[in-house]
């Protein structure tokens, strides 16, 4: 929607959609997802998928959470259905993990999400909790507001990027699941080859 069209309430929808993807952001660095490399040593990729799913099934999202072949290793999806389901569908993603933090290192804990002089502070925001809260604040925004999009859009977000994406997004490679929590097979593809009515045209924010 250009801005020159919209009208005072729906730029007022998306003020409240910027304010609130500072707070999603605050409260996604605040779970530490830290991706150390070793399968044994990582944590809270279950937690931050299961945030982000809360967050899109409030405002009326069917979310897909898939267990990427280790446990724990979640991964969220979610689909906004668009006006022409023949055209190529958006795949907008970001990953939940980050790299390791050591706090002593840190004038502000890293992972507490202040909200201070104008910055939310705290490991990922910048690579890429910062992406994720405004991911999920555009996505909630246009739930409420009932937009409809020229085309499908899918939201992913994905497990392992830190580490090379053996959990994430190579081990999904076109697979999800019809199961609304984790499930350590793939069920369906997400998205058809390329060349058919139903293949994705991909984004993401550099890392």
């Amino acid at each position: 929607m250009c801005a020159h069209h919209e009208s005072p309430a729906a730029a007022g929808g998306i003020d409240a959609a910027a304010a609130e993807s500072v707070v999603l952001t605050s409260e996604l660095i605040q779970i530490d997802s830290t991706n150390t490399g070793d399968p044994a040593t990582v944590v809270g990729e279950r937690e931050a998928a299961e945030y982000v799913a809360a967050k899109l099934q409030e405002v009326g999202y069917e979310t897909e959470m898939v267990e990427s072949g280790a446990p724990n290793r979640c991964n969220v999806f979610a689909r906004l259905p668009g006006a022409d389901p023949g055209r190529d569908a958006l795949l907008i993603h970001g990953h939940l993990d980050v790299v390791p933090a050591d706090p002593t290192e840190w004038s502000v804990h890293p992972f507490s999400g202040a909200i201070q002089d104008g910055y939310v502070w705290g490991r990922g925001a910048v690579d890429m909790k910062d992406m994720l809260g405004m991911t999920l604040a555009i996505a909630r925004y246009y739930k409420r507001e009932g937009i409809v999009p020229p085309r499908d859009i899918i939201f992913a977000f994905l497990a392992d990027e830190e580490a090379g994406g053996t959990y994430g997004a190579q081990w999904h490679s076109g697979w999800s699941t019809t199961a609304p929590t984790c499930s350590r097979a793939p069920r369906k593809p997400l998205v058809r080859s390329a060349g058919s009515p139903s293949r994705s045209t991909t984004t993401s924010a550099p890392t």
